[in-house]
């Protein structure tokens, strides 16, 4: 059952209130010209040097969870608990598993 209630978020046109159209709201397009001006981008990944391997080894060897916690924790949980990028933890575990650590 469809309901055919006037929505208050829209416009007399059915546009939105800056007179975009909802469908233009969901592909991303700005609506309001302020902060939001340009259609999002996606994240690139973070440039990872050998230094950020090393540190988050160096503070992972220091934790009380340990190493064990950086090769086999969720990648979300150890990026949360060292404050890395997810992608440090991936450099960071394949540096360890080549180096047969």
């Amino acid at each position: 059952m469809m309901n055919d209630a006037p929505n208050p978020d829209l416009g007399p046109a059915g546009e939105g209130l800056s007179g975009e159209s909802p469908a233009g709201a969901a592909r991303g397009e700005a609506f309001d010209g302020g902060l939001h001006a340009a259609p999002w981008e996606p994240l690139r990944p973070a440039e990872v040097g050998p230094a950020d391997v090393h540190a988050l080894i160096q503070r992972a060897d220091d934790h009380t969870l340990g190493r064990d916690f950086l090769l086999e924790g969720a990648q979300d949980a150890v990026a949360a608990t060292f404050g890395v990028h997810a992608f440090v933890v991936d450099a960071a575990r394949a540096h360890l598993w080549q180096a047969g650590s």
